[in-house]
């Protein structure tokens, strides 16, 4: 519901959160049942227990106020699957895929110049016909 001053100022309608407080204090509920039901610890179940879109919650996080609570919480979040795979809590499947998909965790990738690691400051310093020479598999040196 939109308040008065929100309305006469052409705002929209006003936040759901207006207090870090409050917000901090749900957060930590939403932990707390998750512990004792079992439940997983995931940003989207977050989201949803704020009354908040994955993106309304990352807009919260923009907000200098809010910004450490929503880092922490979605830091809890990484960690709880985390250790749920090591565990075998989950299976490593559906976790691999919420890291990389929800929490921007990226594959590992080592290229290599024969026998040696390939730095990027040596990659900067390559021509373009040795850096496609290593794409390709073959060195040109």
């Amino acid at each position: 519901m939109e308040s008065e001053e929100n309305v006469k100022r052409g705002r929209g309608r006003p936040r759901k959160w207006e207090s870090p407080d409050a917000m901090a204090e749900a957060i930590e509920q939403f932990f707390d049942h998750c512990e004792s039901t079992g439940n997983p610890r995931l940003i989207t179940s977050l989201s949803l227990h704020l009354g908040l879109t994955r993106e309304g919650l990352r807009e919260y996080g923009l907000r200098e106020e809010y910004s450490d609570m929503i880092r922490h919480a979605h830091e809890r979040c990484v960690d709880w699957l985390f250790v749920a795979s090591i565990r075998g809590d989950t299976a490593p499947g559906p976790s691999i895929f919420a890291l990389k998909a929800l929490h921007r965790f990226t594959d590992r990738v080592d290229v290599t110049s024969g026998d040696k690691p390939l730095t990027r400051e040596a990659a900067l310093n390559m021509s373009d016909a040795e850096l496609l020479a290593i794409a390709e598999g073959s060195s040109s040196k």
